[in-house]
């Protein structure tokens, strides 16, 4: 979804290591990192002053980014609770400190050009560390910008110990060369570190050249959260074979084409809830007067979008997707969706409009592990349940029972937890559930 591109860098300056002990000696650095047009600075409590730069040795960080390399660099899913290797160990540059400072900086990669980069202010300081980073700041930067940037920091930390410690030279530089391989950034995709792929047999490998030949099913498998690549491989190949072919959707009509939206905002439900008051204003819709059933009507009437061609459901488990929507160039969209009732199959194909009219994908896989799915998620709430017509039915003390809100979901023909959802976010009153 629209949003400016920002810069990434990281800049060092080697320091004398004299007194220091073992390879760090040879890595000790003078270092800053920039989020966007921030400079992350730290409050040193120690000398009492804020810095923009910090002291530390860069030999833990590049080993650690090294190892972490291909979930670092290619995995696009959001943290998973259920990961047996935490996501954030994975993607926080904190995870790669080594006893030192470094901080909380977490990359994810959102598409084959983006990457979205966070920084996190300290809730607390480190164990022996006086500093405290305190700046909280998000970007998006561009893929080569930041590819470049952590290579050139690898690739200096080598050089540094090319002569100095040959052991420690070889063993990162060919752990290095491993992390730029095919196969290790297929495998990062799908969420496996360098260490995961030490473990792969030569069966799995080839599964990996399998993935690596469909960007459609690395875009299902990645969102899976198996480890297993034969079970992987098959969950995936099922799912495909459910989706629709071009010829089995209709063609794209011009007053679609028309449609689209270009979301902004400071927050994902922020751009969602924009999103939907946009799509509604320039289609006419009144806030006042909930879509409900009428919706796919609406849509068909409005797009020539078939209702048949709106949603199909789906048999079988979802295996953590919520849905999927299909949308192959000059053609309509089509939501597919597992076991879902009529309320649900609607807020799906309202979440389908956002995906499909605010990006340009042809296959959207939607969990919670996606990027953009809280964006859909409140698009769908706002049009379903409009916040100005909840605002109309708050109860005179602010206070909501169930039975209020099951009111209110019925006249919206959406499930209450939608109700649910619009009280508590846009500042409707309380919930006494």
């Amino acid at each position: 979804m629209g949003s400016c591109m920002m810069t990434f860098a990281i800049d060092f300056d080697w320091l004398d290591g004299n007194g220091i002990e073992g390879p760090d000696r040879h890595c000790w650095a003078e270092v800053g990192i920039k989020v966007g047009d921030r400079t992350i600075e730290a409050a040193d409590l120690r000398l009492r002053k804020v810095r923009d730069r910090f002291v530390t040795s860069l030999l833990p960080f590049a080993d650690w980014l090294v190892e972490v390399w291909p979930r670092l660099t290619e995995e696009r899913t959001l943290e998973d609770p259920q990961d047996s290797q935490p996501w954030r160990y994975c993607h926080s540059f904190r995870a790669g400190r080594g006893g030192g400072p470094m901080p909380d900086v977490r990359l994810r990669r959102r598409d084959a050009d983006t990457y979205e980069i966070a920084s996190y202010e300290d809730e607390q300081r480190p164990p022996g560390i006086s500093l405290s980073f305190i700046a909280n700041t998000r970007a998006d930067a561009q893929a080569r910008d930041v590819m470049r940037a952590l290579s050139r920091l690898v690739e200096a930390v080598c050089e540094q110990l090319r002569m100095s410690d040959t052991w420690t030279f070889e063993h990162l530089s060919q752990r290095w060369a491993k992390a730029l391989t095919p196969a290790a950034r297929t495998a990062g995709r799908l969420g496996l570190t360098l260490e995961d792929l030490d473990e792969l047999t030569q069966e799995d490998f080839k599964l990996l050249d399998v993935f690596a030949s469909q960007e459609v099913w690395l875009s299902i498998a990645e969102v899976l959260s198996c480890r297993n690549l034969s079970e992987l491989l098959a969950d995936t190949q099922r799912i495909t074979a459910l989706l629709p072919s071009a010829d089995d959707l209709v063609p794209e009509s011009p007053k679609w084409q028309s449609a689209r939206l270009e979301s902004r905002g400071s927050a994902p439900w922020t751009i969602g809830w924009k999103a939907a008051e946009l799509f509604r204003q320039r289609n006419y819709l009144n806030a006042l007067s909930p879509p409900g059933e009428k919706l796919q009507p609406l849509l068909a009437s409005k797009f020539d979008w078939p209702v048949e061609h709106q949603l199909q459901a789906l048999p079988g488990p979802r295996r953590g997707i919520d849905m999927v929507v299909v949308r192959p160039e000059d053609r309509m969209p089509r939501t597919l969706a597992w076991h879902v009732g009529e309320k649900g199959c609607r807020f799906r194909v309202a979440k389908s409009l956002c995906y499909s009219l605010c990006s340009n994908d042809r296959l959207i896989v939607d969990s919670v592990r996606t990027s953009g799915h809280s964006e859909a998620n409140a698009f769908a709430a706002e049009l379903l349940a409009p916040r100005a017509f909840i605002a109309q039915h708050v109860p005179p003390d602010g206070y909501w029972t169930q039975e209020d809100v099951n009111d209110v979901a019925q006249r919206c023909a959406v499930d209450p937890r939608v109700i649910e959802h619009q009280i508590r976010n846009r500042s409707l009153g309380v919930l006494e559930l």
